[in-house]
């Protein structure tokens, strides 16, 4: 049985622009600024296997694959592509990302990522970024999931991350989504036991998920460009 139950086709087609944490926290964590308009592109699905349907869909939702352009707040634009029906090779990453810079590139590609200067230096930092072997792949909480999607939910750190501050405890434990999950439950406890704001907050979460909402809007009225609002910065202690 899938783990939606007899009626997994109902919810298997949730909007895919309506899910854009990957692709806008990844950018906007990254860049410090926010999106304030978008156009988006739909594209209906054809493969008629009953999951992006209307007419089975508790959202009312067609399109498989989506494509929004976003305006920053910052005088800036960025793309993200949100594919449920894509051809991606097993093994491969399926979030990467390329930032376009004045002063350089970062340029990610399913195998190797690489790091562009203006000076015309060209560098492949790919074994900075990858997170390495999965760990953790016995473990129970694992064993309802398909052997294909295991490297989504266990992976390991990279070297770029700075796990100086991890607690001993989490070392040999499963980690996930590119090595972030230690990183988060981290940011989140000791924010509980500071009592303070993680990095990310309800404001900084609401400003990676409401663009997708609004994109998701914009599609189905053949792209037109509308606003995002912006609920603002997270409030500073007083």
């Amino acid at each position: 049985m899938p783990p939606g139950g007899a009626d997994w086709k109902c919810t298997a087609s949730f909007p895919p622009l309506k899910y854009p944490t990957h692709a806008l926290g990844g950018v906007l964590g990254a860049w410090g600024t926010h999106a304030i308009s978008v156009s988006a592109i739909g594209i209906r699905d054809r493969r008629q296997d009953g999951v992006f349907d209307t007419s089975v869909s508790m959202f009312g939702n067609d399109f498989s694959n989506a494509s929004a352009l976003f305006e920053t707040a910052d005088g800036g634009s960025l793309r993200t592509n949100e594919f449920r029906r894509v051809g991606l090779a097993e093994g491969v990453p399926e979030s990467r990302f390329t930032y376009y810079g004045t002063e350089g590139i970062l340029e990610q590609s399913a195998l190797a990522t690489v790091w562009h200067e203006r000076s015309g230096e060209l560098r492949d930092v790919s074994d900075v970024v990858r997170p390495g072997e999965a760990t953790g792949q016995d473990e129970a909480v694992l064993a309802g999931v398909d052997p294909k999607l295991c490297d989504s939910f266990v992976s390991g750190h990279a070297p770029v991350h700075d796990i100086s501050r991890l607690p001993k405890a989490f070392i040999g434990l499963g980690n996930g989504h590119m090595g972030s999950h230690h990183l988060l439950v981290d940011d989140f406890v000791t924010a509980v036991d500071g009592r303070r704001l993680p990095s990310v907050n309800a404001w900084v979460a609401a400003r990676y998920t409401l663009p997708g909402i609004v994109a998701h809007e914009s599609a189905p009225r053949g792209g037109e460009r509308l606003r995002i609002d912006d609920f603002g910065d997270a409030p500073t202690a007083g």
